[in-house]
């Protein structure tokens, strides 16, 4: 039998949301690195070659591990976009979706990257982040912060992962719709929102619908006042205000490299 051929296009944006944003079959990136503005499809926007490749893991594991997931996430996430209740298994993927979106994307390996530009070049002498991904001993911090990035998308699937597991006590989230505005898709994945918004973590599906998961230090409070008991899976819809999609929008330009552009709007980046 001849091995599989290795993906060379491998996405960190998963192209089932990616399509969520099609006009006439494309859509409008602007690159900050390059002050550039390109209209791009699916396939051939938010990717990497051989991003997912790495030689402590098997040739294709990564990427075809995805694959199967996605299988398994698109219908969910169709299903909330289109307003059913979830079932609390399904709600379990979802949060598996998020922090696999996370994981996977550049958000993951930029964070890294931001510390080292600030002088906070310690993390891999951290006890926590050694036993948590498994590396004791670097000679080569690039390299292993890519082994780190692809353990932990794996240990989420596998449901091993300790953030998932601390995820999965608190069964909420929010999907968020938007009238006035529309969100931004950017190439970070997923979007941290601060004590403005009470703590959360924003995953934007659409340009019309993000859902929002409470950060763990404040989901009890959130799920106290909302009335979810924690054997419940509970979606629950609200109208965005305009300046919540704002700080939403302003964080995804802020955070990554590429990001959509609302057609509407023009070739605007500000």
């Amino acid at each position: 039998m001849q091995d599989k051929e290795l993906t060379k296009v491998q996405h960190f944006i998963s192209r089932f949301i990616l399509r969520n944003f099609l006009t006439a079959g494309k859509f409008k990136f602007f690159d900050k690195r390059y002050k550039k503005f390109s209209d791009k499809n699916p396939k051939g926007s938010m990717y990497k070659e051989y991003f997912y490749e790495h030689d402590d893991f098997a040739p294709n594991e990564i990427e075809d591990l995805l694959a199967t997931r996605e299988n398994v996430y698109a219908p969910i996430i169709k299903k909330l976009l289109e307003g059913k209740a979830l079932t609390l298994d399904e709600h379990m993927t979802l949060i598996e979706f998020r922090h696999v979106t996370y994981y996977r994307s550049s958000e993951f390996t930029g964070f890294h990257n931001y510390q080292k530009d600030r002088g906070e070049d310690s993390w891999m002498e951290r006890w926590d982040w050694k036993s948590i991904n498994g590396i004791f001993n670097s000679d080569d911090p690039e390299k292993d912060i890519k082994k780190s990035q692809l353990r932990a998308i794996k240990e989420v699937i596998e449901r091993e992962d300790p953030i998932f597991k601390l995820s999965a006590y608190t069964p909420i989230c929010f999907l968020f719709t938007t009238k006035g505005k529309k969100f931004m898709l950017g190439d970070n994945g997923s979007v941290g929102i601060g004590e403005e918004f009470t703590g959360m973590v924003v995953i934007v599906l659409s340009p019309t619908q993000a859902v929002a998961f409470p950060r763990i230090n404040k989901a009890a409070e959130i799920m106290q006042k909302v009335g979810v008991k924690s054997n419940q899976s509970t979606i629950i819809y609200e109208d965005a205000p305009d300046e919540i999609v704002d700080i939403v929008n302003e964080r995804v330009k802020r955070q990554s490299f590429e990001y959509y552009i609302d057609p509407n709007e023009g070739d605007s980046c500000a």
